[in-house]
């Protein structure tokens, strides 16, 4: 037989400044208002108790306690006891207080320990980008409002723009940076699912040798020496576009005709050595310039002249509708051709300074010149068991 009134009903009801006691049928409870002591007595507790609530005008303790109740239950003997799957938690009674916060917020603090100069190099554009992307949410909106569907609207109005799939990752991973800041900071608990889209990793745009004569051409009939100097370099070496532009004079090696990167995009540094058109622009460039420092930069060229100069040649020479015909190119362009002269995915990955082989195994399936050699071998097979056989 169950007590009149389980213990867990009084430790709960105390919790709120309410003392029960039953007298045959009623329920006596006790309880304060402002200081001031005040007794009612019902038949029925859970009126008694909602009197008390609505009494005191505490709403949200009063959202908890009637929460609670619903664990409450009157036998046929009118006595008093919580449910047996009921069991005291103080997470059920306490108010559990989360700050709610911006998206500015947890951007700021993405800002302050991820994207720095420190950890990356263009720090700056990631904070730019990353900041239109939570444009789009809003700056002070709270991060516990960014749901999953909200995100899929997102991803739906970043293709409607026409951006490609891996540039839509890309946004979508500077929000999930900015929403794990926001559970550090205690905004949220967790962050949601992202509806990752599928990038495409068919064959890459590269410069014919055709094509990488009229660029050079084209600069240097308008006497842009620098910027012929620079693309030829960035063909030859495959260096990034980023890691020639911080190039320094003491970065050069001449007696072992190389240039040396250092700290580049995955935090590695890498020796390339210099083909004869390479060497020759740089043995040329020493002998020119004026400044003996070494730590002053190869090129004068800044990533926005970059920009801008290739997008008046692009047009210029024809490829304006071609979206993939980008500076970066010239990094994919001096793959192939390592690839295609049977260099080994292992030097080639020591060449670009790729993090994994299979960075660097894609340039690999890009050509079929790759595969000459090895009709030749069968060729030569089937001729050896020829003779063989008469």
């Amino acid at each position: 037989m169950k007590k009149p009134i389980h213990s867990n009903v009084k430790r709960i009801l105390e919790h709120y400044d309410i003392h029960l006691e039953k007298s045959g049928n009623t329920y006596i409870l006790d309880y304060r208002i402002d200081g001031e002591s005040k007794v009612i007595a019902r038949d029925n507790p859970r009126h008694a108790i909602r009197e008390i609530i609505n009494e005191r005008g505490d709403r949200e303790k009063a959202i908890h306690l009637i929460n609670n109740l619903r664990f409450l239950k009157l036998n046929p003997k009118k006595q008093l006891y919580f449910s047996e799957s009921f069991m005291l938690d103080p997470r059920v009674i306490e108010t559990k207080t989360i700050p709610q916060g911006t998206l500015e917020e947890a951007y700021e603090s993405a800002c302050k320990t991820r994207w720095t100069p420190e950890n990356i190099k263009d720090y700056r554009a990631t904070r730019r980008k990353a900041y239109l992307c939570i444009e789009y949410f809003g700056c002070d909106t709270p991060p516990a409002d960014v749901t999953s569907r909200k995100i899929v609207d997102y991803v739906a109005h970043l293709r409607a723009r026409g951006l490609s799939n891996a540039t839509i990752n890309r946004n979508l991973s500077k929000i999930r940076v900015v929403l794990k800041h926001a559970v550090l900071l205690g905004f949220i608990d967790n962050i949601p699912l992202f509806p990752w889209t599928r990038e495409n990793n068919a064959r890459t745009r590269i410069l014919t040798i055709k094509e990488e004569e009229k660029i050079l051409e084209f600069f240097q009939k308008r006497g842009y020496l620098d910027f012929v100097d620079f693309i030829s370099l960035a063909i030859d070496t495959g260096a990034r576009v980023s890691e020639l532009l911080r190039l320094k004079w003491q970065d050069y090696n001449e007696e072992n005709s190389s240039i040396f990167i250092n700290n580049s995009k995955n935090q590695t540094s890498r020796t390339i050595p210099l083909v004869k058109r390479s060497r020759q622009v740089l043995e040329r460039k020493l002998l020119e310039r004026e400044d003996s420092d070494p730590n002053q930069p190869i090129f004068y060229i800044t990533p926005d002249s970059l920009s801008w100069h290739w997008k008046v040649m692009r047009e210029s020479l024809g490829f304006g509708s071609c979206q993939e015909f980008v500076p970066h190119m010239m990094r994919h362009t001096c793959a192939t051709r390592l690839a295609e002269n049977d260099v080994s995915v292992q030097k080639i990955m020591l060449w670009l300074g790729h993090k994994t082989p299979s960075m660097s195994a894609r340039y690999t399936h890009m050509t079929a010149n790759s595969l000459f050699g090895v009709v030749k071998t069968l060729d030569a097979t089937k001729r050896k068991r020829r003779a063989k056989d008469s």
